[in-house]
């Protein structure tokens, strides 16, 4: 196609209107004076907005909305066809608002979907046994993955969503899920998903044990915040709207009384399957995410003003594009626990952080810099409003993903996953991008700002700008002809085009044209005076509108009629645009990895189907950035090794830093990122869970120690065999007996589990566990603190983590060099040593001969009879004069 010109086919039926016209007015020679015409741009602007679009008032062309057809000529007059892809027409789901449920003898499931903000929320009831699971938040992605996931894995007879959800979900359930199974689709009124009501069905539900009918509100509102996460609050709004559904139809308690409620035997919480389980807490302790506000307190509060600080997704987020940094904030939050996704990335990431692959980086990254989120753009082409930016935007985002496609294409070692790099056929956007390229005129749809169309496209459109091009010399041999015939006083007049008024005369208002009888002049129809001049209609200027008419009307509305046509073919391929924008998106989180990975000195870990972690030589990827020497330490879990580590040792001698790098590393790994150590072998887990770090709030309405214990209830409860449960100092926030029972409790808990232990990893500063020996012996558990070099003038922390336990956490020490005043750390260490060695601990109060006089009168007096008061106090009185 390169080198011929081309055009969309139209017929003209008109004659040549400019020669025509030329032939039936007569030009003398006359004498005539330099005349200027003036034209007037017909170019709508949308509301509300400055900025002008290329739609029309009065288009004339009908466009056909379902099909179009586009044809190419070239030079030779072949024709050369594109082939256009119509869309499937989907039927809508119809509401079904009286629907009659009987299910008495039938086993029936249903499952409620909310998507909000790109945040998905599900819920699931079964009527067999009477369970409701709901669902953890999870990012959503354009094609609503996440949804059809669920949908596959609960295969619910019906799908209940709200009247504000996108048509494309609705749609895409249809084609993937309702097709392949007897499921339905209903839609339901949004005032279901409302979430204080959804908030105040769970927190009232019957399914609490015997021993929990005496609770409090309080009570029971903690009960369920361990079972449910409010946080989510999209999942809330699923499960209340299922339950009401369920209240309101009756289903499966149809013949009990109206004011029983649907039977809940057993709730649940569970991760979106084959995504790591994370709670706001863990993604909140480990740093993965950490939000800043603005240091403008006049900026603060907007989402716009808030920035990333210090956390992983912070360092690693070194994507190019707007697209990019999204698609890899899903992954931090939806981290895969496929095994296949996991070494697909892995894969794709080690390619790209070869060394000899750099100049292919940066290529790639100068297309990624180009790349935009089209899908505000691809709304304006359905409301035919966009504008002239929109069209660079969209052209400049195609050409930069097919050199995209290209340079991958082009990649030795056939690099290719399933979700990433796809040797897909994208030949259909090269045909998109052939046609912009031939029908827009870029450079002078900038000028004009609207939709110009190239010449050599269209013949009519062509000739009509013939005409129009032709428009100032002939209006200027017109404006001659009438002053010809116009009285000599006269001495200039000018031929002018106005909107819906057409071509006129403009003469000076001169002293002898008077007002009487509307300014009346020979063979001249009067129409306006404006400023001092006079407008008419003459013969010659309704010959004009005659032959003319709205020139550069027509042009507009005609080159807006194929702009249309241009929109209806690009819109006929959308999914194929969406599929190329996640492409370039997944591209961009994978170079972005490979260059944290490659600045950072990561490793890939060998992902494994056994129970076991080992970490060689890990280290804390974000302490690292802001210390000059890090030690590196070994994890490792499996059965020779034991799954549960009990980690003692002084204070700030490094044990939350070394529970937090174990756990970030195993994240890490989720995502199919190379991890800081020197080897690791990890297996797949489902879910991480922290008792490391809560928020305390006066809105929250809770003490520290109930957090707490929400947190560590969490982990007890949701965890399984191949849950990593990190855990620090849990119980210190009540008194040092009852801390230490549970502390103990819960880990015999997990002890007793015996080879479906989950990994723990638990920091504690209570020393009694180890001196009572209150864990039994068991071959799943070790004992290790972090080595430290003591003497007279002090300690020094080595921190290594080595076999054992520590008896002292060495407090006066820290105090010391957080700079305590030195009185007070001796008193703290006269007290330890006296207490430590069973000794009565010495006041510090001095006491002189007269208080000791006191002391000994008052020991010495008898006080079982009323006389020995009355004695004590006369020597009392004695003894003060």
């Amino acid at each position: 196609m390169a080198g011929s010109s081309h055009f969309i086919s139209f017929t003209s039926n008109e004659d040549d209107n400019l020669t025509k016209l030329e032939n039936e007015i007569e030009l003398d020679e006359s004498p005539s004076i330099s005349i200027s015409s003036k034209r007037s741009s017909k170019v709508a602007t949308s509301k509300g907005k400055k900025r002008k679009t290329v739609s029309m008032d009065r288009p004339s062309h009908h466009i056909d909305e379902t099909s179009c057809s586009v044809s190419f000529y070239s030079e030779t007059g072949d024709e050369i066809q594109t082939d256009l892809i119509v869309g499937k027409q989907i039927e809508p789901v119809k509401s079904q608002d009286n629907l009659s449920v009987s299910m008495t003898h039938d086993h029936h499931s249903f499952l409620t979907l909310i998507v909000h903000q790109n945040i998905l929320g599900a819920a699931y009831y079964d009527t067999e046994n009477c369970s409701l699971r709901v669902y953890k938040e999870v990012s959503e992605t354009l094609s609503f993955t996440n949804c059809l996931n669920i949908c596959l894995n609960c295969y619910p007879d019906k799908i209940i969503v709200n009247a504000k959800q996108s048509s494309n979900l609705i749609d895409a359930i249809n084609n993937h899920y309702i097709s392949d199974s007897d499921g339905t689709v209903e839609i339901v009124s949004s005032s279901l998903f409302d979430f204080e009501t959804a908030k105040r069905r769970l927190q009232s539900l019957p399914f609490f044990s015997q021993s929990s009918m005496d609770f409090t509100d309080q009570q029971r509102d903690i009960w369920t915040g361990s079972v449910l996460d409010f946080g989510d609050k999209n999942s809330i709004k699923a499960a209340g709207a299922l339950l009401r559904y369920i209240d309101q139809n009756r289903v499966g308690f149809e013949l009990e009384e109206s004011f029983i409620q649907a039977p809940i035997l057993s709730i649940s919480q569970e991760a979106v399957p084959l995504i790591l389980n994370l709670d706001n807490d863990a993604f909140l302790a480990l740093q993965i995410f950490q939000d800043e506000s603005h240091p403008s307190m006049a900026k603060r509060g907007s989402n716009s003003a808030r920035k990333e600080g210090l956390s992983l997704f912070g360092q690693m987020d070194l994507t190019k594009s707007k697209l990019g940094s999204l698609k890899l904030k899903h992954w931090f939050k939806t981290p895969s626990k496929d095994m296949k996704v996991i070494n697909e990335r892995q894969e794709a990431i080690g390619y790209f952080a070869l060394n000899e692959n750099f100049d292919k980086v940066v290529a790639l990254n100068d297309c990624l810099k180009n790349i935009k989120s089209l899908t505000k753009i691809i709304a304006k082409m359905y409301s035919s409003h966009i504008s002239v930016h929109d069209w660079n935007t969209f052209y400049k985002t195609l050409y930069n993903s097919i050199c995209m496609f290209d340079l991958c294409n082009s990649l030795e070692n056939g690099i290719e996953t399933t979700e990433l790099i796809q040797k897909a056929d994208f030949s259909n956007l090269r045909e998109i991008l052939a046609m912009i390229n031939k029908i827009m005129d870029v450079e002078e749809s900038k000028q004009k700002s609207r939709f110009v169309v190239k010449y050599g496209i269209d013949r009519e459109l062509d000739e009509k700008k013939r005409v129009f091009s032709g428009l100032p010399e002939l209006m200027t041999k017109v404006a001659e002809q009438e002053l010809s015939g116009l009285d000599d006083n006269i001495l200039e007049c000018n031929v002018i085009y106005l909107p819906q008024l057409g071509y006129l005369l403009a003469i000076p208002h001169y002293p002898f044209i008077k007002e009487a009888d509307g300014y009346p002049l020979r063979n001249l129809e009067f129409m306006f005076i404006s400023n001092g001049t006079l407008y008419y209609k003459s013969d010659h200027t309704k010959e004009l509108d005659r032959l003319l008419g709205d020139t550069q009307s027509e042009i507009c509305d005609h080159e807006s009629g194929i702009m249309h046509r241009l929109q209806n073919t690009i819109l006929q391929h959308v999914d194929l645009i969406i599929k190329s924008l996640d492409f370039s998106a997944q591209l961009d989180c994978i170079i972005s990895i490979a260059s944290f990975a490659k600045d950072n000195n990561l490793v890939f870990p060998k992902i494994t189907a056994n129970k076991e972690i080992n970490i060689y030589g890990g280290r804390h990827i974000l302490h690292e950035m802001c210390s000059h020497q890090f030690v590196s330490n070994d994890s490792c879990f499996n059965q020779n090794d034991g799954y549960m580590k009990v980690i003692s040792g002084p204070n700030a001698c490094g044990k939350s830093v070394y529970l937090k790098q174990t756990a970030l590393i195993v994240y890490m790994a989720h995502l199919g990122s190379p991890v800081p150590a020197t080897q690791a072998e990890i297996c797949v887990c489902d879910s991480i869970f922290t008792r490391i770090k809560c928020v305390e709030s006066v809105s929250i309405n809770l003490s520290t120690f109930v957090l707490d214990l929400n947190q560590i209830t969490k982990a007890v409860n949701r965890g399984t065999g191949r849950s990593l449960i990190v855990v620090d100092e849990f119980g210190k926030g009540t008194s040092q007996h009852d801390g230490v029972a549970l502390y103990t409790a819960v880990l015999k808990y997990w002890l007793s589990k015996g080879l479906d232990c989950p990994f723990i990893l638990a920091a504690t500063h209570y020393h009694s566990i180890f001196r009572l020996k209150l864990l039994p012996p068991s071959p799943f558990v070790k004992f290790k603190t972090f080595d430290v070099i003591s003497d007279d003038s002090g300690i020094v922390y080595l921190y290594k983590l080595v076999d054992g336990y520590c008896l002292r956490s060495q407090a006066n020490h820290v105090a010391k060099v957080a700079g305590l005043k030195d009185e007070i750390i001796q008193r703290a260490q006269d007290v330890l040593d006296m207490t430590s060695k069973q000794k009565s601990i010495k006041s510090l109060w001095k006491c002189d001969k007269k208080h000791i006089e006191i002391v000994k009168m008052f020991m010495s007096s008898n006080f079982e009879h009323v006389s020995g008061f009355k004695l004590f106090e006369r020597e009392m009185n004695n003894f003060f004069k």
